[in-house]
C-alpha cells in the first residue's frame, strides 16, 4: 500500500532558488512575485474600476456602434437585453448580426466569452484594456475584415 504525501512539501523555486513550503503538489513558485505570469505589465483599463459589469458592456456595444457610423454603416441597437443579438448594421445589401463582447487581447491571442446565440454572424470584441474593437467569425474566432 502507498503512501501518501503530506504537504507543506519543501521545494526550490525556479526563480528566486530560495526554499519553501508548497502547499499543493502543483505548486512552483514560492510567491506570486517569482511567477512569471504575475510579472507581465499590466495594462490600466480605460474605464474606472467602479463601474458595474452591465454598465461595461453597454460601453462596449456604443464603441463598436461608434466604429460602425463611422465606417458608414446604419446600426441599429437592441432594446431588450435578451434579445438574440446586441446589434445589426446594414451598409450596401450586407446585414450583419452582431454579438458585442468585453475582453482583451495578449500576445495575438484574444480573451472573451466565446459563446454566441444562433443566427448570429459576427463577434464584435471591445478589448476593455485598449478601446480597440475587433471583428470575429463567430464560429472559428478569426478576425474578419469588415469595409
Amino acid at each position: 500500500m502507498g503512501t501518501l504525501k503530506r504537504f507543506p512539501t519543501k521545494k526550490v523555486c525556479p526563480t528566486c532558488h530560495s526554499e519553501f513550503n508548497a502547499r499543493r503538489s502543483q505548486q512552483i513558485y514560492c510567491s506570486n512575485k517569482c511567477s512569471p505570469g504575475y510579472a507581465q505589465p499590466h495594462k490600466p483599463t480605460i474605464y474606472p474600476k467602479t463601474l458595474n459589469t452591465g454598465t461595461i458592456g453597454a460601453l462596449g456595444e456604443l464603441n463598436v456602434c461608434t466604429d460602425l457610423l463611422m465606417r458608414s454603416y446604419a446600426v441599429f441597437r437592441a432594446v431588450s437585453p435578451t434579445c438574440y443579438c446586441d446589434l445589426i448594421a446594414t451598409k450596401g445589401g450586407e446585414i450583419l448580426i452582431i454579438e458585442v463582447r468585453t475582453g482583451w487581447q495578449r500576445n495575438g491571442r484574444f480573451f472573451f466569452a466565446k459563446t454566441a446565440q444562433p443566427g448570429v454572424n459576427c463577434i464584435a470584441l471591445w478589448d476593455r484594456n485598449t478601446g480597440d474593437i475587433f471583428y470575429l467569425d463567430p464560429l472559428s474566432h478569426l478576425e474578419i475584415s469588415i469595409a
